[in-house]
């Protein structure tokens, strides 16, 4: 596969990547953190039960997306279906571009980061040892962060807006596209 560099030295306009295939590569990211991101996680609630770790999982949740754009031109879900993302000149795109990028899908994960700092470091948690124990422990917290529902409609409708966008327009950006001033092209 011709690496982002390569691909933009040729200076040539590119071919927008279809909605389908960016959809496809998210949802092959999702395959590999999700495993990673809440295994983990779970597996800390249930035996570890350390916040460094959960903070460490929440970090590198976050800068998956961004870090990887931004030094490789894709993330590993966008490799595999062959796109990648560049400035509106077809260059790779800032550190800052990439950061803004990603802003809206790991804003939540950041929002809600009190409400794991708060689980983490409540007594309770030594009681959590099963799925069923962890159901009920979360229950507690649910009501002391009634917002982070919002949190999450609002990721969502973010995203569904993002989905419209990307079908209204020709070169299918999405909003978050829109706000960094970037595209995202066949290899």
């Amino acid at each position: 596969m011709e690496s982002l560099d390569n691909m933009l030295l040729k200076g040539d306009r590119k071919e927008f990547a279809s909605v389908g295939s960016r959809i496809g590569a998210a949802f092959l990211d999702l395959l590999i953190l999700l495993p990673i991101t809440i295994g983990l996680n779970f597996y800390n609630i249930l035996s570890i039960k350390s916040l460094p770790l959960a903070l460490i999982i929440l970090i590198l949740g976050v800068l998956y997306k961004p870090l990887l754009e931004y030094y490789k031109g894709s993330t590993l879900g966008k490799t595999i279906v062959g796109i990648s993302v560049s400035d509106t000149s077809y260059n790779g795109m800032s550190l800052e571009q990439s950061f803004l990028r990603s802003f809206p899908f790991f804003a939540s994960s950041l929002i809600l980061a009190p409400m794991t700092i708060a689980m983490f470091s409540s007594e309770e948690l030594a009681n959590v040892s099963s799925f069923t124990d962890y159901l009920t422990f979360s229950q507690i917290f649910a009501s002391d962060y009634a917002y982070a529902q919002y949190v999450n409609w609002a990721t969502f409708l973010f995203s569904i807006g993002t989905l419209i966008a990307m079908f209204s327009n020709n070169n299918r950006m999405g909003l978050h596209d829109m706000m960094a001033k970037t595209y995202v092209v066949k290899n």
